[in-house]
C-alpha cells in the first residue's frame, strides 16, 4: 500500500509545523513478529531491504545502491545522520531488553551534555533526542517502542515531547486513553503533552542539576512496569501523578539557568507565544 500510494501520488507538502517550506522524503521500518523490512524513498522511486540483526534509518538513506544514487552529501553531513545511525545501531545491538532501547532513544549523541543545545553548534552530534534546539526550530519526539514477540506484543510510549525528560508507559493497540485535548500552539493544562512540556522546559534551564531530581525515580518506575506491566489506564494515571510531583520539585529548585543567552531568549519567546506562565 505504501509503495502503491507513492508511485501514484509522489511526495510533497510542508513537513514542518511552523516552517512549512521544510521538505523531506520518508523512510520506514515495517515489522511484525516474523520479519522486518526497511523501505526508503526518493520522489516516486523506492527500494526495500529485509532487516537482519539491528537496523536503524535515522534520517538518512541506507540501502546500498539506492543511497548512493539519491543521497545529498551536504544534507547528509548537516543532519549528522551517519553519526546517529552508527550510535543507534550500536545501542540496538547491545540492547538486552526494552529498557535498554529507552536509553538509546534518550541519547544526546556524541558530546551530548544533556537536554539542551550545544552553544556554538545548531547540529546535534548525532543526537537521537534533541529537545532543546534554538536554531529557529523545535524538535518534538513522541516515540514508540514496539516489543513484538511470538506470544504477544506490547508497546511503550511517552505521549509527550523529549524522551529524556519523559516517562515510557505501556499501551495496547485498540485501547482508548484520555490524554486531554490535542495540543495546539497554546499551553493547555488539560493536555498531557502541555503538562509535561512545563516540566520539560524547566529542566532545560539546568539539566545537570534538575533532571537528577526525578530521573532515578522515573527509571525505577519503568523497571517496575517492565517487570510487571500495569494496564495502560493505570500507568497513565500513575504517570500523571508523578508528573505533577516532579514538576513541583523541579520548579522549586533554586539553581542557576545555565543556557547560553541566545538559547534563553529563544525559549522565553516560545513561552510567551504559548502563554506558558
Amino acid at each position: 500500500m505504501i509503495v502503491e500510494l507513492l508511485e501514484r501520488h509522489g511526495q510533497g507538502g510542508g513537513c514542518g509545523h511552523e516552517a512549512r517550506g521544510f521538505r523531506y522524503h520518508s523512510s520506514f521500518i515495517v515489522a511484525d513478529r516474523a520479519a522486518g523490512y526497511v523501505l526508503e524513498t526518493a520522489g516516486r522511486e523506492w527500494a526495500v531491504e529485509e532487516v537482519t540483526g539491528a537496523r536503524t534509518i535515522s534520517n538518512g538513506l541506507t540501502i546500498p545502491g539506492f543511497a548512493e544514487r539519491h543521497s545529498d552529501r551536504i544534507k547528509t553531513w548537516g543532519s549528522r545522520c551517519r553519526i546517529r545511525q552508527r550510535l543507534t545501531e550500536e545501542g540496538a545491538r547491545r540492547a538486552r531488553g526494552v529498557g535498554d532501547l529507552f536509553a538509546v532513544l534518550r541519547s544526546h549523541g556524541e558530546g551530548g551534555r544533556g537536554p539542551g543545545l550545544r552553544p556554538l553548534d545548531r547540529r546535534p552530534g548525532g543526537a537521537v533526542c534533541t529537545p532543546g534546539r534554538a536554531g529557529g526550530e523545535l524538535a518534538d519526539h513522541r516515540l514508540l517502542v514496539a516489543d513484538l514477540r511470538a506470544d504477544g506484543g506490547r508497546h511503550w510510549v511517552t505521549a509527550t515531547a523529549a524522551p529524556c525528560t519523559g516517562l515510557f508507559k505501556p499501551v495496547r493497540v485498540g485501547d482508548r486513553l484520555d490524554l486531554g485535548p490535542t495540543p495546539t500552539d497554546v499551553a493547555d493544562p488539560d493536555s498531557l503533552w502541555w503538562r509535561h512540556e512545563r516540566l520539560h522546559r524547566w529542566v532545560l534551564r539546568n539539566p545537570a542539576r534538575l533532571l537528577p531530581l526525578y530521573a532515578g525515580e522515573r527509571d525505577e518506575v519503568e523497571r517496575r512496569w517492565l517487570a510487571s506491566p500495569p494496564s495502560p489506564a493505570d500507568a497513565f494515571a500513575e504517570g500523571d501523578r508523578l508528573l505533577a510531583e516532579w514538576t513541583a520539585a523541579v520548579a522549586a529548585a533554586q539553581v542557576p539557568d545555565t543556557r547560553p543567552l541566545r538559547v534563553r531568549r529563544f525559549w522565553q519567546r516560545r513561552d510567551r507565544l504559548a502563554r506558558l506562565g
